[in-house]
């Protein structure tokens, strides 16, 4: 993997990574976006923060790349709009003081 992301120009802060056995966790792990397929085993689900309802088997690159992308970009809005909610509550509340 060290290799291929040398050959590009690349880090593992630029890598998703997708897996769903033991031989997948070195990957999963040093990925920036470790993802385990919906077969994974146990140590895998739990070594990464992002699973797709999908298996090798059924794997279809383009659906799971839409799904996680999806999936990112709204806890990415919900985050932000918490921020957003706690900024304006505190501005509220000290305006009324």
């Amino acid at each position: 993997m060290q290799q291929l992301l040398g050959h590009f120009n690349e880090d593992y802060d630029n890598l998703m990574a997708f897996g769903d056995e033991e031989n997948d966790l070195g990957m999963l792990t040093a990925a920036k976006v470790g993802v385990a397929m919906a077969n994974a085993i146990p140590a895998v689900k739990t070594a990464t923060t992002h699973a797709t309802p999908v298996s090798y088997t059924h794997l279809r690159a383009h659906e799971t790349l839409r799904y996680l992308v999806c999936r990112l970009l709204l806890e990415k809005k919900k985050k932000k709009k918490n921020t957003h909610l706690q900024r304006t509550h505190s501005i509220n509340y000290t305006t009324t003081i």
